[in-house]
């Protein structure tokens, strides 16, 4: 240009200017939080949490880990063997079908209507489990009875 002149506009050069001022802003706002820390007493912290995990590092009985590993797994080996075995027995009533459920439950109601009846007589006539017919009446503990003396 044959004049020099001064842009109006902001150009690339003021916006990296800015960007940089911003960024730099942003970094000391940054340190002043990073120097109001107290990094003594976390790095304290931070050396006794280091201490205690050295610590479990030690106390671990890796022979006992494995000790209890192996008697944990034979339990569940054990366990499976079992259920393996029930299931096995649970497999056969799982092929009956709907009719020989109902008449099964239906048996089961007329044993325990049977038992109810059973247990209401012997609870009125106890001497019916020993004996077929009740006992004649004895007159001697009979208080209507009148005693000839």
């Amino acid at each position: 240009p044959r004049y020099y002149y001064i842009p109006s506009a902001p150009g690339q050069l003021t916006s990296m200017l800015d960007a940089a001022n911003d960024m730099m802003r942003r970094m000391q706002k940054m340190m002043s939080e990073v120097e109001k820390m107290d990094l003594g007493k976390m790095g304290g912290e931070i050396n006794s949490v280091l201490e205690n995990v050295n610590k479990a590092i030690v106390d671990i009985n890796p022979q006992q880990l494995g000790d209890d590993a192996h008697a944990l797994l034979s339990s569940m080996q054990t366990s499976s063997e079992h259920l393996q075995i029930i299931l096995k027995n649970i497999e056969p009533a799982s092929k009956l079908n709907a009719d020989q459920v109902k008449s099964i439950v239906s048996n089961v109601k007329t044993m325990t209507d049977n038992l109810r009846t059973l247990s209401e007589n012997v609870k009125q006539n106890p001497s019916s489990l020993i004996f077929s017919r009740p006992p004649p009446k004895s007159k001697v503990f009979d208080p209507r009875a009148k005693h000839a003396q």
